[in-house]
């Protein structure tokens, strides 16, 4: 079971450092060739790989309702090119990569700088409601991202090799089943193994649409945002499917933020500006004036950009680029589920840390398997790029919104800006988010459901998991007594001396652990030393090593210590304790680590919202990991007591 303390005392609120508002680790990565490279195979994978399909849906759209070639493809040339403009360059790489927690990102670092998960307030639950709902949209895009992208790529069979086109979701389930597999090997190998093939995607697309334009420069005269008024603004009935298409140009802009940690702003905006928003738009640009010139290629535009010669090679390369493309909202996933645990929202599952120099690289096997298996599920129901195309976005302009509500409020709360910037910033950004937003609603009936479902299916799982943390600690709050009447109460009492010294792990560090309270009233025994131990998770991704424990002597034999990890840190009870131990004259092989493992009883016969809630809560608690494992007890000197729990 989690250990974390879900409940914020004055105490903590003293112990625990001021978090300023604009860290220095965030921009503490060195903006070099490698990093940059790497920062290109894990964050840029995503949005990368638009160009196999973004520009080929809201062109056909716009076609098929009557729109001429030329009004046509200038309209989603200006609708991408300020899609990309004003969303990724200036809301996402200018504004929101400011925002982070100690050079983490994403809503969740957001929730821990507002403290939204630590202060209750109805104000607080319903932003926490909101990073929540954007949180759980992300795993949605985490299982249908891999799909649309590997599909895409492996749909040029069509173009470039057309006999065996009959194969096309096999050898995407291939693909897929390789990119899971892979991910054992840690986000830094795959980061610096993938970005070099990313780069030689960007350096393809970007070569090959620069041909085009050569080819049919006043394609350029796009850029004005008057021939996107007049595509929307003069086909009014199928502006909604218009935009609710272009916003495939923009998923992958999360990626940008949760990914924050991995390599910094800076590394991420040179990315970005030098060698991904030129490269995609060249892109686009490319396929719009090939179209101009040979309206038929509007079926693919993106193979049929390439000369007979290149085709297969482009395939090939594509393919890989989706692989990327894929492995970055994974990367993103097992981040956010990282940070989800460790504020208390999703049950705990073992990680491991795969890179040497930054812990923030870990790897979720259970996350990784279960996510492997939903995408294949979707290959095989969906069958094509262009049946998941209505399924695309929905869940990243859910995500999106919230990410804005979320980062509106901290500009207000800690960025220092003036507050008519900061009205005319959030106006901003809530117009292009509502704008994708109510477009992809329209979306819902025609595969738009299958990401709401994920993400209903993830939010309902953090909030019964935090519920029914709450719930236990409300049940200890019955079951034991403060610590301070524990110490009094066993002085002098008729118990039997062990000669040993045992550590209790406290939920709460304000009662006494219920496996303490059983050994006392049940078999009468007292330890020569008592230590109560709670461990709490900071509003921070990292704790210094000096302010880590706090000690308090409840008297001569009862000790209560206090650590304190940042929610990006792996827990090691042995080796941070050790200190406090040799302090207190406790040699470390003479203790013994003795933990509560609640069996969780759920309502046998729901019967109503609650108890179903029970019900998921109880199965979530029978499958996160022991808490043993979590902070790294020594088994040969670990106990544990299991008591059962009524919900």
């Amino acid at each position: 079971m989690n250990h974390n303390t879900e409940t914020t005392t004055a105490e903590e609120t003293s112990f625990e450092a001021h978090t300023a508002p604009h860290s220095p680790h965030g921009a503490a990565h060195k903006v070099t060739t490698a990093a940059v490279i790497g920062a290109l195979g894990v964050v840029f994978g995503d949005i990368g790989t638009s160009p196999l399909y973004a520009f080929k849906e809201p062109l056909h759209i716009a076609m098929a309702g009557g729109v001429g070639v030329q009004d046509a493809v200038f309209g989603v040339l200006s609708l991408i090119f300020w899609a990309l403009t004003l969303t990724i360059s200036i809301k996402y790489v200018l504004f929101i990569l400011r925002a982070d927690n100690d050079g983490e990102g994403g809503d969740l670092a957001l929730v821990t700088t507002l403290r939204l998960h630590k202060t209750k307030s109805r104000r607080n639950t319903l932003l926490l409601l909101a990073a929540l709902t954007g949180t759980s949209m992300l795993f949605g895009d985490g299982v249908i991202t891999p799909a649309i992208s590997v599909l895409s790529a492996v749909e040029g069979i069509k173009v470039v090799a057309p006999s065996i086109d009959h194969y096309v979701v096999q050898i995407t389930i291939a693909i897929i089943i390789g990119i899971f597999l892979s991910q054992r090997f840690g986000t830094e190998k795959i980061g610096f193994a993938f970005g070099p093939i990313i780069l030689t995607w960007f350096a393809s697309i970007g070569i090959l649409g620069f041909m085009s334009v050569v080819q049919n420069p006043g394609v350029l005269e796009s850029i004005n945002p008057v021939y996107a008024v007049q595509l929307i603004g003069g086909h009014p009935l199928m502006a909604s499917a218009i935009i609710g298409a272009i916003i495939l140009a923009v998923t992958g802009g999360e990626a940008l933020y949760v990914d924050l940690g991995h390599f910094g702003r800076n590394v991420i905006r040179t990315a970005w500006y030098f060698v991904a928003m030129p490269c995609l738009l060249l892109s686009y640009f490319g396929q719009g004036a090939l179209v101009l010139r040979n309206p038929e290629a509007v079926e693919n535009p993106f193979y049929m950009l390439a000369p007979e010669w290149f085709g297969l090679p482009l395939l090939g390369i594509a393919t890989l680029a989706t692989c990327v493309a894929s492995q970055a909202v994974i990367t993103g996933a097992f981040s956010i589920a990282r940070q989800t645990i460790e504020i208390g929202y999703f049950p705990p599952m073992r990680m491991k840390v795969t890179s040497e120099k930054n812990t923030s690289h870990i790897y979720i096997s259970r996350l990784n398997y279960a996510l492997m298996a939903l995408t294949l599920l979707v290959v095989v129901t969906f069958q094509s790029s262009s049946a998941l195309a209505s399924a695309y976005g929905i869940a990243v302009a859910v995500a999106m919104t919230m990410t804005t509500i979320l980062f509106s409020v901290w500009m207000l709360e800690k960025s220092g800006w003036p507050k008519l910037l900061i009205m005319a910033l959030s106006a901003a950004f809530f117009l292009l988010d509502f704008s994708f937003l109510f477009t992809n609603l329209a979306k819902v009936a025609h595969g738009g459901w299958l990401p709401l479902m994920m993400g209903a299916g993830v939010l309902t799982a953090m909030i019964s998991w935090h519920r029914g943390i709450e719930r236990l600690i409300e049940r200890h709050m019955g079951y034991t007594e403060p610590i301070e009447d524990y110490a009094a109460r066993i002085v002098g009492a008729p118990l039997s001396h062990v000669d040993k010294v045992g550590i209790f792990f406290s939920r709460t560090g304000i009662m006494a652990p219920v496996p303490l309270e059983r050994i006392t009233n049940t078999l009468h025994i007292r330890f020569e030393r008592i230590i109560i131990l709670s461990v709490r998770i900071a509003s921070r991704p990292r704790v210094d090593k000096s302010d880590r424990i706090k000690v308090e002597h409840v008297d001569g034999s009862v000790v209560k210590v206090e650590v304190k990890y940042g929610y990006l840190q792996s827990i090691n009870i042995p080796s941070t304790i050790g200190p406090v131990l040799h302090d207190l004259g406790i040699d470390n092989d003479d203790v013994l680590y003795i933990i509560g493992h609640e069996r969780v009883i759920s309502p046998s016969e729901p019967q109503n919202f609650s108890d179903l809630m029970n019900v998921l809560f109880s199965f979530l608690a029978s499958t996160a990991e022991r808490s043993v494992d979590r902070f790294h007890l020594p088994p040969s000197r670990t106990l544990e007591i299991g008591y059962p729990v009524q919900m």
